[in-house]
């Protein structure tokens, strides 16, 4: 749910034209970059959930995210969220070197380039300004480097790192290129103070062999009709692809060298979608006479009954997209839960109010996976969950169990709603939380059986889903059992 001074028109309209923080940088740039910054921030609050008084440390500066997100202050969002983060670490001494450097950010001009490319440029630009600037000549920390290193998946360094002098901000260079190894890689960046390594931070840069040629040759797929999930996928891949290959940035990290290859299979009328082969994938389903873009992640090792596997859908907040139950929400928290019990787990795109049908989503699923269609459950977060409050009530028996987190919405009681299992939570501190209790006395009186009600303690509207995740997953774990 959205505060009640920001419309959904206005918050969309102010998202898809989000001010940059230098000349050239796109909305898209400083999304990502917020995204880097929130799993660094959960990373951290994963080993501090028990503790409430952690919790409140860091209830205040996320609260103020938040509300920064909404009002589309997004250098804002980036101070608070590492404020947030700081928060954690109540013994940690004042550092004005390490409040500047973490206040910088690293911009790519390409995340995708040929394995023949001699450089890819780079910006390091602020993200929000710090008074800690104020105190060091000429607003630079004393011998400030910037350090790059491409390594490969096992941390093997695929080149000599590449140093460069912090002489200003913004800083604009190219960093060399001499990969020979395709693959997605990943760029870590490193900032030093004298012989101080301050901070680290890690960014994907994918390498493919003839990239231009195999780009062209995918000029069909792209614009090809959307017909069936394979063909939906490869079309929406292949756009991806083609913006990154163009130097744009998307609001995460893509293995786009991997995608390339699976793109370039499904216009051959190779398979992709297989319970045998597992994976985090980006795919494209025919729900009636549209596409949507979806997360999936087929688990390793997949357990269910009869040969049908469970499945959990998840509908992200305002303002988010189908990337936000994979890489937040506790760094893919979700992810973990549905991989330890061997579930898929299904992440949708959706607009501001509105979203697919649900029940179309999972039939176009099951035609792929054998889907367990008497084990879906699903979880929203704010917008997410007054959206599958809505579906819940107009078709009640798609699901096993449900829970809704930092929101609420309107239900519509029945008696197939009456035996439908909710978890419903919001912080004691979440914006939404007289929606989530209001909500909560309309499925009191609709004689819900099966209701738990919780407000989670020194905890606001986003970090709630961190926070409740592995008691939602409990509570999905009470009715394994078919009906």
């Amino acid at each position: 749910m959205l505060p009640r001074a920001t419309s959904p028109a206005a918050l969309a309209t102010a998202l898809a034209a989000a001010g940059s923080l230098s000349g050239g940088v796109t909305a898209q740039d400083v999304r990502y970059e917020l995204g880097l910054r929130v799993r660094a921030f959960e990373s951290a609050f994963e080993t501090h959930l028990s503790d409430a008084a952690m919790r409140d440390r860091a209830c205040e500066p996320l609260a103020t995210a938040v509300q920064s997100f909404f009002g589309i202050k997004l250098d804002e969002v980036a101070r608070h969220i590492d404020r947030a983060r700081r928060a954690l670490e109540p013994d940690a001494p004042d550092d004005p070197v390490r409040d500047w450097a973490e206040s910088l950010s690293l911009r790519l001009g390409r995340r995708f380039v040929d394995v023949g490319a001699d450089a890819v440029e780079f910006e390091l630009l602020a993200a929000y300004p710090v008074d800690a600037a104020d105190t060091f000549e000429d607003g630079i920390a004393p011998h400030a480097k910037l350090r790059l290193r491409l390594v490969d998946g096992a941390g093997k360094d695929l080149q000599q790192p590449f140093e460069i002098a912090i002489t200003e901000v913004p800083l604009r260079g190219e960093l060399p290129l001499k990969v020979e190894q395709p693959g997605d890689h990943t760029l870590l960046i490193e900032i030093s103070s004298g012989n101080r390594a301050v901070t680290m931070q890690r960014q994907v840069l994918s390498c493919a062999r003839n990239l231009d040629d195999r780009m062209t040759a995918l000029a069909p797929t792209r614009k090809a009709k959307a017909t069936s999930t394979p063909t939906a996928t490869a079309r929406g891949l292949a756009r991806v692809l083609r913006t990154l290959a163009r130097g744009g940035t998307r609001e995460t990290d893509i293995f786009a060298t991997r995608h390339l290859g699976e793109v370039e299979a499904l216009a051959k009328g190779q398979p992709l979608l297989s319970i045998d082969r597992p994976g985090d994938f980006r795919v494209w389903l025919r729900a009636g006479s549209t596409s949507v873009a979806n997360r999936l992640l087929v688990p390793k090792n997949p357990k269910g009954k009869d040969d049908k596997i469970p499945l959990v859908l998840a509908l992200h907040g305002a303002g988010g997209s189908e990337n936000l139950f994979f890489d937040a929400y506790g760094a893919g928290k979700v992810v973990r839960l549905c991989e330890e019990r061997g579930w898929l787990l299904l992440a949708p795109r959706a607009g501001l109010g509105r979203g697919a049908d649900p029940v179309k989503l999972i039939a176009a699923l099951a035609d792929h996976y054998p889907v367990d269609r008497q084990r879906v459950y699903a979880v929203g977060h704010s917008m997410g969950a007054g959206m599958l409050m809505r579906h819940a009530s107009a078709s009640p028996t798609t699901y096993r169990a449900i829970a809704l987190l930092g929101g609420g919405g309107s239900s519509r009681p029945s008696a197939e709603l009456q035996k439908l299992p909710i978890f419903l939570a919001p912080g004691d501190r979440d914006f939404a939380r007289n929606n989530a209790r209001r909500l909560r006395d309309a499925l009191e009186l609709a004689k819900v059986e099966e209701l738990t009600y919780r407000e989670y303690e020194n905890t606001e509207h986003f970090g709630i889903v961190q926070v409740a995740l592995g008691d939602v997953f409990a509570f999905f774990d009470r009715f394994v059992d078919a009906r």
